[in-house]
């Protein structure tokens, strides 16, 4: 993955992101997890996790573990939905490998909260009026 600007929204959301993933997936998140997992520098890392910190939406553990805040828990659960959402769209549209998932990385930046929210709510809707749930 290639590096984004460190104070980007995206960047730090891709970051939350993957804490969430690696967390879902192991438990106990270390910095050197989260730089293997995004092909990313521990120095960038560390610089990321500064900036996640100061904005209040991760917490560093006495043991170097990296835990999410309840702030920070809420925007990753939300940049995951609307990662998942878009790359499962993406792949009823057809779309293959490895377009689907890096176009839905980059769609999950792209639009606001709001519209992910009432684009899923929409969907949810069509699908369950046409009985295909």
């Amino acid at each position: 993955m290639k590096e984004a600007k460190l104070g980007s929204r995206s960047s730090k959301e891709n970051y939350l992101k993957s804490i969430l993933q690696l967390e879902k997936k192991a438990g106990a998140v270390r910095s050197s997890d989260i730089a293997d997992h995004m092909a990313v520098s521990r120095p960038s890392v560390s610089r990321a996790m500064t900036e996640l910190q100061k904005d209040g939406l991760i917490r560093m553990e006495e043991d170097k573990s990296i835990l999410l805040t309840k702030k920070g828990r809420h925007r990753a659960n939300l940049v995951l939905d609307k990662y998942m959402f878009l790359r499962g769209l993406l792949q009823s549209a057809g779309i293959q490998e490895p377009v689907k998932t890096q176009e839905a990385c980059n769609m999950e930046h792209a639009i606001s909260d709001e519209t992910f929210l009432a684009l899923r709510d929409l969907l949810g809707t069509v699908i369950a009026n046409c009985g295909l749930r």
